[in-house]
């Protein structure tokens, strides 16, 4: 029995000792080496590309709408259209027509929600926060036809998305839209939305969508047909029946959407 044991200890013994010689030649015929990178920040006029909400970098070109430059910038915004509305006495309510957007390299144009999208390639770890303003919405005669004194828009419906945070965190992150906001005509600035306190959204974008049923599989979701165009209930304008409204006439208003660093 001493003899076995002694036989079976010797035998392992020589096969670590032939372990340790394969990795020492091993070790021999390697060699470590490092892959590095550093990343900087875009410069101030740097633009991006537009990602439909909700999706795994599908990007999208908006037919309308505007954008602004820099590291922390806005990739869309939204341009209101209201169509025709009647005459009314009374305070009535009419919904935005749809925006439109085709994919990369096709032609074919599809509607969408109304959204804006926060784009933050800073890499500083800060905050940022959005605001709009807007003016009365004037008539192109305005020789003859008043400024609609008590007109605008409301944001009646949204949703957030953001391209790596799931609905739980981001809820955490991003903050600040309330439903039913009103768009003020008198050129005060309504804060939309901001980052928490503490918090970023750094090499992502965040969506505000204007529309509670949108899907990034149905974006026209929640939409009302009139006069055969889509309309989303989500952003409405409020025509209010005071307002002396001159037929057939065109009243615009301006927005000015901003983005600022809230560190």
């Amino acid at each position: 029995m001493k003899k076995t044991k002694l036989i079976t200890t010797l035998a392992l013994g020589g096969f670590l000792l032939s372990v340790g010689a394969l990795n020492a030649a091993a070790a021999d015929n390697e060699a470590s080496t490092n892959g590095t990178v550093e990343f900087k920040t875009q410069d101030e006029t740097s633009t991006g590309v537009v990602t439909k909400p909700d999706t795994e970098g599908e990007i999208i070109e908006p037919e309308t709408g505007g954008k602004t430059k820099g590291p922390l910038r806005l990739t869309h915004v939204p341009a209101f259209d209201f169509g025709q509305v009647d005459i009314s006495s009374d305070t009535v309510f009419a919904n935005a027509i749809l925006e439109k957007y085709n994919n990369v390299g096709e032609t074919a144009k599809h509607d969408i929600s109304h959204f804006i999208q926060v784009e933050d390639v800073r890499g500083t770890k800060s905050g940022w926060k959005v605001s709009v303003t807007s003016s009365q919405f004037l008539p192109s005669d305005t020789t003859n036809n008043k400024p609609l004194a008590n007109t605008h828009i409301v944001l009646q419906e949204g949703q957030l998305f953001n391209s790596r945070m799931d609905a739980a965190e981001l809820a955490t992150t991003v903050e600040g839209f309330t439903k039913k906001t009103a768009i003020k005509n008198d050129g005060s600035a309504i804060d939309l939305l901001n980052t928490v306190a503490t918090k970023n959204t750094d090499s992502s974008k965040t969506s505000l969508i204007f529309n509670d049923a949108y899907t990034s599989d149905v974006a026209n979701a929640g939409s009302i047909i009139k006069d055969g165009k889509a309309t989303n209930p989500g952003v409405q304008l409020k025509a209010v029946g005071t307002d002396e409204k001159a037929k057939d006439e065109t009243y615009t208003a301006t927005l000015t959407w901003s983005i600022v660093d809230a560190k």
